[in-house]
């Protein structure tokens, strides 16, 4: 399915995946299979496996590789380039992985994650964190590069935890 108030401008997009109004999945971006590509999302030559949730306003820019089942926050973005300019110069469109999402991983809402990072299997990023060093498999990392050993066994249970 992809909507109608969508763009795409590539013919990688498999069979069962969704993209919804106003997302962008263009320059040979490709899409797995059931995966969905939450609004105005802008995935630009990146590559997206099957079954993952990519929330609204997330930017997976090119050179980004995602595994399998992997969920990607609201607000999450990939970045290709340490030394950003307005100009060109020194940079070309990668050829190969500046970023690679392996499968299983959780990312929260608002992390940044820099070029050069691996997020291993089964890994969970909080909410906000900046990511700039490589995150081991099953690893929880939360900002300022704290880490836990594993999440933890009821994390299912913990979820949905509200203000009282």
């Amino acid at each position: 399915m992809i909507h109608a108030l969508a763009l795409v401008e590539t013919s990688f997009v498999a069979a069962g995946a969704q993209v919804w109004q106003f997302a962008s999945v263009i320059r040979c971006a490709m899409v797995g299979e059931r995966t969905s590509i939450g609004p105005y999302t802008k995935v630009d030559g990146a590559q997206i496996g099957s079954d993952c949730r990519i929330e609204d306003h997330c930017s997976i820019n090119p050179g980004t590789v995602i595994g399998d089942r992997v969920f990607v926050g609201p607000g999450v973005r990939f970045c290709n380039d340490l030394w950003p300019s307005t100009d060109k110069e020194g940079f070309e469109s990668p050829t190969r992985p500046t970023v690679i999402v392996e499968d299983d991983v959780s990312i929260g809402a608002g992390a940044i994650i820099l070029p050069g990072v691996r997020i291993g299997k089964g890994a969970l990023v909080a909410a906000g964190a900046v990511v700039g060093k490589s995150v081991a498999p099953g690893v929880v990392y939360r900002r300022n590069d704290w880490k836990a050993l594993q999440r933890p066994a009821d994390w299912p249970k913990r979820r949905m935890r509200y203000v009282a």
